[in-house]
Protein backbone atom coordinates (compact mmCIF):
# COMPACT_ATOMS: atom_id res chain seq x y z
CA UNK A 1 0.00 0.00 0.00
CA UNK A 2 1.66 3.17 -1.18
CA UNK A 3 1.12 6.54 1.01
CA UNK A 4 0.50 9.74 -0.58
CA UNK A 5 4.16 12.04 -1.27
CA UNK A 6 4.12 15.64 -1.82
CA UNK A 7 5.29 17.18 -5.08
CA UNK A 8 8.95 16.59 -5.02
CA UNK A 9 11.18 19.41 -6.67
CA UNK A 10 11.92 16.87 -9.48
CA UNK A 11 8.72 16.60 -10.46
CA UNK A 12 8.37 20.31 -10.87
CA UNK A 13 12.38 21.06 -12.44
CA UNK A 14 13.62 17.54 -13.14
CA UNK A 15 13.26 18.54 -17.04
CA UNK A 16 14.52 21.97 -16.85
CA UNK A 17 17.27 22.05 -13.98
CA UNK A 18 16.50 24.02 -11.11
CA UNK A 19 16.30 27.79 -11.01
CA UNK A 20 18.94 29.90 -9.67
CA UNK A 21 17.11 30.90 -6.69
CA UNK A 22 16.72 27.70 -5.05
CA UNK A 23 20.68 27.33 -5.90
CA UNK A 24 21.69 30.55 -4.36
CA UNK A 25 19.57 29.69 -1.24
CA UNK A 26 20.72 26.53 -0.64
CA UNK A 27 24.79 28.09 -0.89
CA UNK A 28 23.59 30.15 1.39
CA UNK A 29 22.31 27.83 3.96
CA UNK A 30 25.59 26.00 3.60
CA UNK A 31 27.33 28.91 4.16
CA UNK A 32 25.36 29.80 7.22
CA UNK A 33 25.63 26.12 8.48
CA UNK A 34 29.68 26.23 8.28
CA UNK A 35 29.47 29.46 10.26
CA UNK A 36 27.46 27.41 12.79
CA UNK A 37 29.79 24.54 12.65
CA UNK A 38 33.14 26.51 13.05
CA UNK A 39 31.19 28.56 16.49
CA UNK A 40 29.67 25.20 17.47
CA UNK A 41 32.87 23.14 17.00
CA UNK A 42 35.01 26.33 19.24
CA UNK A 43 32.75 26.24 21.91
CA UNK A 44 33.13 22.70 22.43
CA UNK A 45 36.93 23.15 22.53
CA UNK A 46 36.16 25.79 24.88
CA UNK A 47 34.52 23.66 27.22
CA UNK A 48 37.08 21.23 27.02
CA UNK A 49 39.91 23.09 27.34
CA UNK A 50 38.48 25.04 30.37
CA UNK A 51 38.13 23.31 33.97
CA UNK A 52 35.89 25.92 35.12
CA UNK A 53 33.32 25.19 32.68
CA UNK A 54 33.06 21.41 33.71
CA UNK A 55 29.68 21.41 35.25
CA UNK A 56 27.00 19.96 34.34
CA UNK A 57 25.24 22.61 32.21
CA UNK A 58 28.36 23.26 30.05
CA UNK A 59 28.66 20.25 29.43
CA UNK A 60 24.90 19.70 28.35
CA UNK A 61 25.79 22.97 26.30
CA UNK A 62 28.54 21.92 24.95
CA UNK A 63 26.76 18.41 23.77
CA UNK A 64 23.80 20.44 22.17
CA UNK A 65 27.04 22.08 20.19
CA UNK A 66 28.40 18.77 19.21
CA UNK A 67 25.56 17.74 17.83
CA UNK A 68 24.01 20.16 15.99
CA UNK A 69 27.27 20.87 14.33
CA UNK A 70 27.67 17.19 13.26
CA UNK A 71 23.75 17.84 11.69
CA UNK A 72 25.07 21.31 10.14
CA UNK A 73 27.38 18.87 7.58
CA UNK A 74 23.88 17.46 6.35
CA UNK A 75 24.40 21.33 3.89
CA UNK A 76 27.23 19.98 2.68
CA UNK A 77 25.41 16.91 0.98
CA UNK A 78 22.79 18.66 -0.71
CA UNK A 79 25.40 21.09 -2.07
CA UNK A 80 27.15 18.20 -3.59
CA UNK A 81 23.98 17.48 -5.34
CA UNK A 82 23.23 20.37 -6.31
CA UNK A 83 26.40 20.34 -8.44
CA UNK A 84 27.31 17.13 -9.20
CA UNK A 85 28.06 16.47 -12.73
CA UNK A 86 25.16 16.70 -15.23
CA UNK A 87 22.11 16.18 -12.50
CA UNK A 88 21.06 18.03 -9.70
CA UNK A 89 19.17 15.01 -8.04
CA UNK A 90 19.62 11.09 -7.04
CA UNK A 91 17.38 8.41 -6.40
CA UNK A 92 15.36 9.43 -2.63
CA UNK A 93 16.43 5.63 -1.13
CA UNK A 94 20.59 6.51 -1.50
CA UNK A 95 19.71 9.74 -0.11
CA UNK A 96 17.28 8.82 2.93
CA UNK A 97 18.55 5.46 3.99
CA UNK A 98 21.94 5.81 3.33
CA UNK A 99 23.14 9.14 3.08
CA UNK A 100 20.74 11.53 5.78
CA UNK A 101 20.42 9.16 8.65
CA UNK A 102 23.92 9.74 10.50
CA UNK A 103 23.07 13.19 10.69
CA UNK A 104 19.59 12.66 12.03
CA UNK A 105 20.97 11.55 15.15
CA UNK A 106 22.55 14.88 15.93
CA UNK A 107 19.41 16.73 14.86
CA UNK A 108 17.54 14.66 17.02
CA UNK A 109 19.93 14.99 20.21
CA UNK A 110 19.87 18.67 19.81
CA UNK A 111 16.22 18.72 20.67
CA UNK A 112 16.52 16.35 23.48
CA UNK A 113 19.97 17.88 24.64
CA UNK A 114 17.85 21.85 24.63
CA UNK A 115 15.31 20.15 26.89
CA UNK A 116 17.98 18.30 29.30
CA UNK A 117 19.43 21.90 29.72
CA UNK A 118 16.09 23.41 30.78
CA UNK A 119 15.64 20.75 33.09
CA UNK A 120 19.40 21.34 34.83
CA UNK A 121 18.36 24.80 35.21
CA UNK A 122 15.29 24.21 36.56
CA UNK A 123 16.37 21.77 39.35
CA UNK A 124 18.89 24.38 40.14
CA UNK A 125 15.98 27.07 40.92
CA UNK A 126 13.91 24.65 42.45
CA UNK A 127 16.65 23.22 44.93
CA UNK A 128 19.20 25.84 44.86
CA UNK A 129 20.54 24.50 48.31
CA UNK A 130 20.87 20.63 46.96
CA UNK A 131 22.23 21.69 43.90
CA UNK A 132 25.51 23.94 45.05
CA UNK A 133 26.34 21.15 47.67
CA UNK A 134 25.73 18.30 46.22
CA UNK A 135 28.45 17.54 43.72
CA UNK A 136 26.55 15.90 40.33
CA UNK A 137 27.66 13.31 38.72
CA UNK A 138 28.84 13.74 35.19
CA UNK A 139 28.03 10.11 34.48
CA UNK A 140 23.69 11.01 35.74
CA UNK A 141 23.93 13.80 32.76
CA UNK A 142 25.99 11.67 30.56
CA UNK A 143 23.57 8.99 30.46
CA UNK A 144 20.70 10.85 29.36
CA UNK A 145 22.63 12.52 26.67
CA UNK A 146 23.92 8.80 25.21
CA UNK A 147 19.89 7.55 25.43
CA UNK A 148 18.82 10.57 23.09
CA UNK A 149 21.31 10.29 20.95
CA UNK A 150 19.94 6.38 19.81
CA UNK A 151 15.89 6.62 21.21
CA UNK A 152 14.48 9.71 19.31
CA UNK A 153 16.45 9.39 16.04
CA UNK A 154 16.21 5.45 16.08
CA UNK A 155 11.89 5.99 16.03
CA UNK A 156 12.26 8.87 13.22
CA UNK A 157 14.76 6.80 11.24
CA UNK A 158 12.65 3.93 11.21
CA UNK A 159 9.54 5.98 10.11
CA UNK A 160 11.62 7.22 7.49
CA UNK A 161 12.51 3.70 6.16
CA UNK A 162 8.74 2.72 6.42
CA UNK A 163 7.66 5.68 4.21
CA UNK A 164 10.36 5.92 1.73
CA UNK A 165 9.56 2.25 0.78
CA UNK A 166 6.11 3.39 -0.35
CA UNK A 167 7.44 5.40 -3.29
CA UNK A 168 8.84 4.11 -6.71
CA UNK A 169 12.83 3.70 -6.07
CA UNK A 170 13.05 6.26 -9.06
CA UNK A 171 12.04 9.02 -7.15
CA UNK A 172 14.44 11.67 -7.26
CA UNK A 173 15.38 14.61 -4.71
CA UNK A 174 18.09 17.35 -4.05
CA UNK A 175 18.88 15.38 -0.48
CA UNK A 176 18.21 17.39 2.18
CA UNK A 177 16.19 15.71 5.50
CA UNK A 178 12.58 17.23 4.75
CA UNK A 179 12.31 15.20 1.58
CA UNK A 180 12.32 12.00 3.78
CA UNK A 181 9.56 13.09 5.20
CA UNK A 182 5.78 12.76 4.82
CA UNK A 183 2.66 11.14 5.66
CA UNK A 184 2.63 9.67 9.13
CA UNK A 185 6.16 9.71 9.58
CA UNK A 186 5.98 13.35 9.11
CA UNK A 187 3.37 13.32 11.83
CA UNK A 188 5.13 11.72 14.30
CA UNK A 189 8.73 13.63 13.44
CA UNK A 190 6.46 17.42 14.23
CA UNK A 191 4.92 15.32 17.44
CA UNK A 192 8.31 14.56 19.04
CA UNK A 193 9.33 17.78 17.78
CA UNK A 194 6.51 19.68 19.63
CA UNK A 195 6.71 17.47 22.56
CA UNK A 196 10.20 18.21 23.39
CA UNK A 197 9.56 22.13 22.31
CA UNK A 198 6.73 22.34 24.65
CA UNK A 199 8.23 20.64 27.67
CA UNK A 200 11.56 22.48 27.56
CA UNK A 201 9.13 26.12 27.08
CA UNK A 202 7.46 24.87 30.08
CA UNK A 203 10.16 24.07 31.97
CA UNK A 204 11.25 27.66 31.38
CA UNK A 205 8.21 28.93 32.57
CA UNK A 206 8.04 27.33 35.80
CA UNK A 207 11.55 28.79 36.01
CA UNK A 208 10.81 32.00 35.39
CA UNK A 209 7.65 32.38 38.07
CA UNK A 210 10.06 30.97 40.71
CA UNK A 211 12.45 33.46 39.79
CA UNK A 212 9.77 35.88 39.99
CA UNK A 213 7.83 34.87 43.33
CA UNK A 214 11.89 34.74 44.83
CA UNK A 215 11.82 38.08 43.99
CA UNK A 216 8.46 39.31 45.12
CA UNK A 217 8.83 37.57 48.55
CA UNK A 218 12.56 39.11 48.65
CA UNK A 219 11.12 42.57 48.02
CA UNK A 220 7.94 41.68 50.79
CA UNK A 221 11.08 40.89 52.84
CA UNK A 222 12.82 44.28 52.77
CA UNK A 223 9.39 46.31 52.86
CA UNK A 224 8.73 44.10 55.85
CA UNK A 225 12.16 44.93 57.61
CA UNK A 226 11.40 48.81 56.58
CA UNK A 227 8.33 48.99 58.25
CA UNK A 228 9.63 47.43 61.61
CA UNK A 229 12.51 49.69 61.68
CA UNK A 230 10.34 52.23 61.00
CA UNK A 231 7.42 51.36 63.37
CA UNK A 232 10.37 50.73 65.95
CA UNK A 233 11.89 54.50 65.49
CA UNK A 234 8.28 55.74 66.07
CA UNK A 235 8.22 53.81 68.82
CA UNK A 236 11.42 55.06 70.04
CA UNK A 237 9.87 58.61 69.54
CA UNK A 238 7.02 58.38 71.37
CA UNK A 239 9.08 56.83 74.25
CA UNK A 240 10.93 59.71 75.19
CA UNK A 241 8.00 62.13 74.53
Amino acid sequence: MSLKQQQTLFDIYGDVGLPIELVTLNVLRTIISAIGILFNISLVFVTAKTKALNSPCHLLIAFDCLVSAWYQLASFVSITVLFGPGHQFIPIRPCCLQILPPFQFGFTASFTAMFLISLDRLISVLFPLWYSLREIAKKYYLIPMFISTLVSPSIIIYAQYQVVYTVPESTQVICVPHECSWAWAGDLIYVIFVSFYGLTLTNYIIIWIVLKWHSWKSINQNLGRKLFNYSFCLWAVGLFH
